[in-house]
């Protein structure tokens, strides 16, 4: 369901855009929207989300359950939604697939930008909410970022990058899927708090079952924002779940860092692009994503695989942007079950880290066989 305004209901945010352009047309500054016009956009915003909600429920509630069920395989801190994950990651890693379970296309999400801040938003902002996407399989919130109010996000103007949880399990490509934004800026107290993006949006590719890869930009534009997604239609793809875990040596302090994962094969205007899925960045603070057996706390996990291509899994540390990188990797071929281990362990300085990866299987059924 696209909610774009319509009639009466877009009149007002119309109105103040085409008079912040006369405004800056003339070389001014538009003045700030007032408290009352604010509160009329929020209003606006909700109508319309709560539009897209009441029809979910009528159409979906009776077989799929809660318009607020989740898809949840991530323990998430303090989140407090309701939980129910029908569909687990690793569904058919040990359990053998039915015959019904083929490859199929998915959808890789790269990164969320926050951009076109308007009707008096600036940067920082310290951003709480949630984003999710629903795919057909059921139909339920498979989280990508959830921030509780007290544990903002700060965007900047030079960082305006969403980080990425998610999702928790493949997210298959079979039209339409939805992305659904609640996200606020938050104030100096709770009822000081803005709406940043409200929205519920299909995305829609009509995209054949294909072994090539396609990379896809989409912007989705609320009343004080825009939200840009770099993502991909991932060809017959099997789902990679990732870990990794220290066996030797100590984390170097100090550093600031990132893993991440590539695929093979993303195709852009003609051109083969290598995105990146951005499993985990960390500052100098190392501790605190390291376990106590060693496993690394990653941001992310899940990511599919074309069958025809391969999974690179990257390490890089760096002290500051002059110093030069320690960067090492390790490559998988993709396997319909089971699980693999890296051919050599991820070093950088002298710590040493093993990658696993378990391989399933994609069922667009909910409901095992």
């Amino acid at each position: 369901m696209n909610l774009c305004a319509s009639g009466a209901t877009a009149e007002w945010p119309n109105k103040i855009e085409e008079y912040e352009r006369e405004y800056a047309g003339r070389g001014y500054e538009p003045p700030p929207v007032d408290e009352e016009s604010q509160s009329e956009l929020d209003a606006q915003a909700l109508q319309r989300y709560n539009e897209y909600r009441d029809q979910w429920i009528s159409l979906w509630s009776p077989n799929y359950g809660s318009f607020e069920d989740i898809n949840l395989n991530l323990l998430i801190p303090n989140l407090l939604l309701p939980c129910a994950a029908t569909i687990p990651w690793k569904r058919y890693t040990d359990e053998p697939a039915p015959p019904e379970t083929y490859y199929c296309n998915t959808l890789q999400i790269f990164s969320a930008r926050v951009m076109g801040l308007k009707h008096g938003l600036q940067w920082p902002l310290d951003v709480f909410g949630m984003v999710a996407v629903r795919d057909n399989v059921d139909r339920k919130r498979n989280i990508i970022f959830y921030r509780e109010r007290d544990n903002c996000q700060t965007l900047t103007k030079k960082d305006p990058y969403l980080v990425l949880t998610g999702p928790t399990r493949a997210v298959v490509l079979t039209d339409p899927v939805t992305f659904e934004v609640i996200l606020k800026v938050k104030g100096a107290i709770e009822c000081q708090d803005k709406v940043l993006s409200f929205l519920a949006q299909r995305l829609i590719l009509h995209s054949p079952a294909t072994l090539s890869s396609r990379l896809f930009y989409e912007s989705y534009t609320s009343n004080r924002s825009t939200l840009r997604f770099k993502f991909a239609d991932i060809g017959l793809s099997v789902e990679a779940t990732i870990s990794v875990r220290v066996i030797d040596g100590s984390f170097p302090k100090g550093f600031h860092g990132q893993f991440a994962a590539r695929t093979a094969g993303v195709v852009h205007d003609e051109d083969v692009v290598h995105e990146k899925v951005v499993l985990l960045d960390f500052g100098d603070e190392n501790a605190s994503f390291i376990g106590d057996n060693g496993s690394i706390e990653l941001s992310r996990r899940v990511i599919s695989v074309g069958v025809r291509g391969h999974l690179e899994v990257c390490v890089k540390v760096w002290r500051d942007e002059y110093m030069a990188l320690e960067e090492d990797k390790v490559e998988f071929m993709p396997k319909d079950a089971g699980v693999s281990f890296g051919s050599q362990p991820l070093q950088v300085a002298s710590c040493q880290m093993v990658v696993t990866v378990s391989w399933s299987l994609i069922s667009s059924d909910p409901e095992p066989m």
